[in-house]
């Protein structure tokens, strides 16, 4: 099972939030509820990717040039757009 449809905005809004705060924090719950598991799974993960390189499609930047990296908190995951962090150290 992939993505309910219900939660196509929720999951549209946190891909948003990524893009314009440079990270965005996805509780566990929430992934599985969204995607009707019982447990994360590369299905998951490979959605997040497919809505972030969506994203980039007709833009001056692209996915490549805006990899993500996340941590693992025990009740949430916390992506980052690591290119996000690399030009605030930059600065």
């Amino acid at each position: 099972m992939s993505l309910a449809k219900k939660f196509d905005a929720d999951l549209t809004n946190k891909i948003a939030e990524l893009r314009h705060c440079g990270y965005v924090e996805f509780n566990k719950w929430e992934l599985l509820t969204w995607f009707q598991r019982d447990r994360i799974t590369s299905v998951i993960w490979d959605e997040i990717y497919e809505r972030w390189s969506d994203v980039w499609e007709g833009s001056d930047s692209k996915v490549e040039d805006n990899p993500l990296m996340y941590r693992d908190t025990g009740k949430s995951y916390i992506i980052i757009n690591k290119s996000y962090f690399e030009d605030l150290y930059q600065n």
